[in-house]
């Protein structure tokens, strides 16, 4: 470890670089902005240390709290596992001791981890780039460190000492120190609207998030509101759930309100979340009243919007938002019906809504993401002509009802794909033709000029295979031959390279480098349709899938019905053009797509000069001639 401290800030290299990180991460930023401390106060506060790969920046019980700052490089949060027999920690390696016995920590001290702590530490989790840790030993008042922190490669930080960070970041200890419990907790992993997120989004909710307390009987979310549009997590305290219901008189024809019925629904407690609807930019549909001094961790729509762009530069994606929103309101609807059912028995009632809710959302998860059920439901939803095709469907499918036209259209989809292709009715075919016609599936075929895309998807549509694939469940192995092409439907699945290393005799090591994700709409393996080539990878679901597959078959029996349609793939064409060659003209066509294999394609422009370095002279070089363009080779 090398540690800096010029007294010159302001002139010097290192401190340009404390200004930078001051302004990008979040909370340095904040505490400046709010004017809690001077930007001055930070440059001269905060010191510049570094670490190699593996060494620990602290160990428990360690006694110093300072905050760092990750300027560059990753850390690892561990903490070593507790003895079966006691509840200490055990030592493990040397730990220098003083006269009496007692463990002696130089401050800021640091060594390597060993072999041996690694295997018995477990890690809690990561810190990246731009982000803090060790501030917990502060916040919750701790005399020691209760965490490890390890160097996951060379890692650049600036420390700010426990006297500064008692004195400068006082007015934020209290937020900060909720964000590191939820962090530590899981909670935003465990919340419906958020939970798909990636670790790197939630930390983006973590570093933007704010806190907000409520008195006894304060209303911290009012049923119809439509401008606020934050959603909360309950930090300290609980909070009610409460719905005001018309009660009408059910023998008038005007249905006249007769007044208002307001009962207590549910109560959230720690770490349980609300407000979905109006981070979903609609209405609130209850009330929320705090039962007693309540603390709430609360997040914008600004800052989830953020947060839901960092992956991906496309804009917000209102349908998929609609839908869940659809979702939460059936399942809430769905609860209140559930409660009304058992009002003389609140513990039935509250088991009753836990069962309901926990289904739903066990159920909805089939469907999170993007999944072709959901684009054509959409796309039958915006284009009424649409259910005339396939009434069979569109008469018991709605927009308004998520959950159950999902289910419908996935359940018809595995009924229509498997069935004999001569038993196939044409509404059958047109509705898989509508949810093919989309995909870039399609364009991967030649097709003459008269059949356009619908008529194409159709004869896909009359002859493909349903297959349901369960996670971690391969679908097709490196170097394996066969004759199989896929579409996702629905989840997604990791194309893998399969990397087998002998360490020595009798004994090798497997590795799996992911080289794509594939998700819903995505195809591959069409290729082996018109070539018996090995796999050049593995294809591994990621989670349940469902996927249509086109065998070799059944290209041959669309080519039939509708003459002129092949496999569209630059390695075919290329292949095809090989074939022309004299002396490749007596070979087979897998002889040609094994070649064409290793060509490259380049257009050069006139008078270009070949052979003008040493390694020219090792290649070949293919003229093809096209009309009113460069020679291409």
């Amino acid at each position: 470890m090398e540690t800096s401290n010029n007294e010159n800030e302001p002139s010097t290299p290192e401190s340009v670089r404390k200004a930078r990180l001051i302004r990008r991460v979040p909370i340095l930023a904040h505490v400046v902005k709010q004017g809690l401390c001077s930007e001055g106060e930070l440059l001269r506060a905060l010191e510049l240390v570094t670490f190699v790969d593996g060494e620990y920046i602290y160990c428990q019980g360690q006694p110093e709290r300072d905050v760092l700052f990750i300027e560059e490089g990753k850390v690892l949060i561990t903490q070593r596992r507790r003895s079966r027999a006691t509840s200490t920690i055990r030592p493990v390696g040397f730990i220098p001791m003083d006269s009496s016995g007692g463990v002696v920590f130089a401050r800021r001290s640091t060594r390597r981890r060993s072999q041996i702590e690694s295997e018995m530490e477990i890690q809690l989790h990561k810190h990246e780039e731009l982000e803090y840790f060790g501030e917990e030993s502060l916040l919750q008042g701790l005399v020691a460190r209760i965490l490890n922190a390890v160097a996951s490669g060379a890692v650049t930080c600036f420390v700010l000492p426990e006297a500064a960070f008692a004195r400068l970041f006082a007015p934020v200890h209290e937020l900060m120190l909720h964000r590191h419990l939820l962090r530590m907790h899981g909670v935003l992993a465990k919340q419906r609207v958020i939970q798909h997120f990636s670790a790197r989004q939630r930390q983006f909710l973590l570093d933007r998030c704010t806190l907000e307390h409520y008195e006894d009987g304060a209303r911290i979310i009012q049923q119809g509101d439509k401008d606020d549009d934050r959603y909360f997590i309950v930090a300290e305290g609980e909070a009610d759930v409460v719905l005001d219901e018309p009660l009408r008189d059910l023998r008038r024809d005007d249905e006249e309100e007769m007044g208002v019925r307001t009962s207590i629904v549910c109560r959230k407690t720690i770490y349980q979340g609300f407000g979905e609807m109006g981070i979903l930019c609609r209405p609130r549909t209850t009330h929320v009243v705090a039962a007693g001094s309540v603390i709430c961790i609360t997040i914008s729509r600004k800052t989830y919007i953020g947060a839901s762009q960092l992956i991906g530069v496309g804009g917000v994606d209102t349908d998929a938002e609609a839908l869940l929103a659809m979702s939460l309101m059936e399942e809430w609807a769905l609860v209140v019906k559930t409660r009304n059912l058992h009002l003389a028995n609140p513990l039935v009632s509250r088991h009753l809504e836990t069962f309901v809710k926990k289904f739903k959302a066990a159920y909805m998860q089939k469907f999170e993401g993007k999944t072709l059920y959901l684009d054509l439901l959409r796309r039958m939803n915006t284009d009424s002509t649409l259910a005339d095709e396939f009434p069979f469907l569109s008469d018991r499918v709605a927009w308004e009802q998520p959950t159950s036209s999902l289910s419908i259209t996935r359940g018809e989809t595995r009924r229509v794909l498997s069935l004999a292709p001569a038993e196939r009715s044409p509404f059958e075919v047109s509705f898989m033709a509508r949810l093919l016609e989309p995909t870039a599936f399609i364009d991967k075929f030649d097709r003459p000029g008269h059949v356009d895309k619908l008529t194409l998807a159709r004869g896909i549509g009359r002859f493909a295979n349903f297959l349901t694939v369960q996670k971690d469940k391969f679908l097709f192995r490196q170097g394996k031959i066969e004759s199989r092409a896929f579409l996702i439907l629905r989840g997604n699945i990791n194309i893998v390279n399969e990397d087998v290393n002998t360490l020595q005799a009798g004994l090798t090591l497997k590795q799996y480098d992911v080289l794509a994700t594939l998700s819903a709409g995505d195809s591959f393996g069409e290729l082996s349709l018109v070539t018996r080539l090995q796999r050049s990878a593995t294809a591994l679901a990621a989670c349940e899938a469902d996927l249509l597959v086109l065998e070799r078959a059944h290209l041959q029996a669309l080519m039939v019905q509708i003459p002129g349609v092949s496999v569209q793939h630059a390695m075919v064409g290329r292949a095809e053009f090989l074939a022309t060659l004299s002396f490749l003209r007596d070979g087979d066509f897998a002889q040609c797509i094994r070649v064409a294999h290793d060509l490259q394609e380049q257009i050069y422009e006139p008078r270009h000069l070949f052979l003008q370095e040493p390694v020219h002279l090792r290649s070949l070089y293919i003229g093809r001639t096209i009309p009113n363009q460069p020679k291409k080779f």
